[in-house]
């Protein structure tokens, strides 16, 4: 079975499996955390501000994430898609808080 971890919500303990997104955690655990897409990572409404000691443990963002990123937020080096933040071992304790939705949010 694979090692369970935990992440932090805006300060809410979420538990989840690796390979899970922390949007996927987030919902499983009912936790609010918005989505348009459902996690396809073309709306920019899960995006998440990333505790800066976990941002070198991350996976870098794909060309799609960077480039709706810089569109929302002019690509501030801590935000980043939950839907798009796959948890493994590394990442147990990781904390996020959600970042405010932009006007400009996309709608799919």
């Amino acid at each position: 079975m694979p090692e369970s971890l935990t992440f932090l919500l805006g300060g809410v303990e979420i538990a989840a499996e690796p390979g899970d997104s922390v949007l996927a955690a987030a919902q499983r655990a009912e936790q609010k955390l918005q989505t348009v897409c459902k996690g396809r990572g073309i709306c920019g409404a899960c995006r998440v501000l990333v505790d800066d000691e976990f941002l070198n443990l991350l996976a870098p963002p794909s060309f799609a994430e960077l480039r709706l990123l810089r569109y929302l937020k002019k690509g501030e080096a801590n935000h980043r898609l939950a839907c798009q933040i796959i948890l493994d071992p590394s990442l147990s304790g990781l904390r996020v808080t959600p970042a405010p939705l932009p006007i400009q949010t996309l709608s799919t």
